[in-house]
């Protein structure tokens, strides 16, 4: 028998890699809720302010959808708590991968998926965050400014500008919910694998 070494760090730090995978899969988890709960919240107050016809005392000038204005008001400080979260939960699901992919996480077909899932993952968040984001904050900003004003037609050029940014916006917030979610079930799938042994025994 020949006994050779197999990544003996793996099995040297049980509880490190128990804490490691618990705040990776807490932050996983945690993510696709904020994804998940901001999606159908920002939906249902759409509708109901629309029911509520309202009429907006600080856009008293404004002639256009004060429905549609109000939600969109609302909705971006929930998209702002959604962003802080997302921002802190992707630096701790970087953070714990790498830790992981140094120490514990096996060579398996579900140790690559995830690291691929989370790379995908952490590529799309850093374009939502940085670039995306602000773009469609500039246009918002742009269109309560002039609604508060009562300036109509500027308003209506800062909504136009929006607009075509929405439905892309949607669908990398999709994406990002789908790649946290296989993050999750592969991390998971991963987590509940038992770490390699110390000493592999090799036979010849």
């Amino acid at each position: 028998m020949l006994y050779t070494p197999v990544r003996p760090l793996a099995s040297y730090h049980p509880p490190m890699r128990r804490l490691g995978e618990t705040i990776h899969l807490a932050a996983l988890g945690i993510w696709l809720g904020a994804l998940v709960m901001t999606a159908a919240s920002v939906g249902l107050t759409f509708v109901w302010m629309k029911q509520l016809e309202p009429t907006l005392g600080a856009f008293a000038g404004f002639e256009g959808d004060h429905a549609n204005l109000g939600a969109g008001f609302i909705t971006a400080r929930l998209f702002w708590f959604n962003d802080i979260v997302q921002f802190v939960c992707a630096l701790l699901v970087f953070a714990t991968l790498g830790a992981g992919l140094a120490l514990w996480i096996r060579r398996s077909a579900s140790g690559v998926i995830r690291t691929i899932a989370v790379g995908l993952a952490m590529a799309l968040v850093s374009y939502w965050l940085f670039i995306l984001s602000h773009e469609l904050k500039g246009h918002l900003v742009a269109y309560w400014q002039a609604a508060s004003a009562g300036d109509d037609q500027a308003a209506a050029r800062a909504k136009a500008a929006f607009d075509p940014l929405h439905p892309w916006a949607t669908r990398v917030m999709g994406a990002q919910a789908v790649l946290v979610l296989i993050s999750l079930v592969s991390g998971c799938w991963s987590a509940l694998g038992s770490p390699r042994a110390a000493d592999e025994i090799v036979h010849g």
